[in-house]
């Protein structure tokens, strides 16, 4: 049996290098291939009624009611879209806050989705976006322990922040989720909000969106005001028990409002 599946596999090589030393095969392979992905794009474009999106040079990034491809498909009917606005010389780093659970990470993956599938060609989930050019998106999510690496998860955390700093421009985008987590809340606090001000402080900073558990209004109170930085907070509220003995309920909005969230 063996045997035979070794033959197989010579065979099948052989018979892949000796297409490949025709150019004409070559180009047909190619051009079947784009093909394949056009047809694609177009079919789910039509089946998740994507939109066209506009790239431009301008460095802004503008969505209207966008929504992430794949966590709606789990959601059926019930996912809230989401408005994204960011301005070529004000509000580039945008700061996340909200309770766990209230939708901070799927809003910024969605972003980053749009994004990366504008620029691949592909029409995007929203209603209307404007998607100034990228040269890369680069991001800071939970990290996994991994004996292989060498590294606790903090840590990679931090060297991922790091990479950010070093290679990012003002056309980069930039996801950094919860971080400061895997240390002591003091620390994890300072090393947040420092991060935050050295992008901030930058002449043309890159576009940052930013989803956190700290209290920003302490940092409000010791940081002057920046034109750069934006408070935003996923909309949700408690909803009080009737009965004595009974625990109130969060209930989540999953709306992005302007504001801070002070209670995670």
């Amino acid at each position: 049996h063996r045997k035979i599946q070794d033959l197989e596999t010579a065979i099948l090589s052989q018979f892949t290098f000796e297409i490949l030393q025709v150019h004409f095969w070559q180009e047909l392979i190619e051009k079947t291939a784009k093909l394949d992905v056009m047809l694609s794009l177009a079919s789910v474009a039509r089946a998740y009624n994507l939109r066209r999106p506009q790239v431009v040079n301008e460095n802004v990034l503008k969505i209207r009611n966008g929504r992430h491809i794949l966590n709606e498909q789990t959601v059926k009917g019930s996912f809230i879209p989401n408005d994204t606005d960011f301005l070529q010389d004000s509000e580039r780093v945008h700061v996340i806050t909200g309770p766990n659970f209230s939708g901070k990470t799927v809003y910024a993956k969605q972003i980053a989705l749009i994004t990366w599938m504008s620029h691949v060609g592909s029409y995007v989930p929203a209603d209307e976006a404007v998607i100034g050019v990228c040269d890369r998106i680069m991001t800071r999510l939970d990290s996994i322990d991994a004996s292989s690496v060498g590294q606790s998860s903090f840590m990679m955390d931090l060297a991922q922040v790091l990479n950010t700093l070093r290679n990012s421009t003002s056309r980069s985008l930039i996801l950094l989720d919860e971080f400061g987590r895997g240390t002591e809340s003091s620390d994890g606090f300072g090393l947040f909000f420092s991060i935050l001000t050295a992008f901030a402080d930058k002449p043309y900073p890159p576009r940052i969106i930013a989803c956190t558990h700290f209290n920003c209004a302490m940092y409000l109170q010791h940081v002057p005001k920046n034109v750069h930085v934006t408070f935003n907070k996923m909309e949700c509220f408690i909803e009080e028990a009737v009965d004595k003995g009974d625990h109130s309920e969060v209930i989540y909005l999953y709306r992005l409002v302007k504001g801070i969230c002070t209670d995670s």
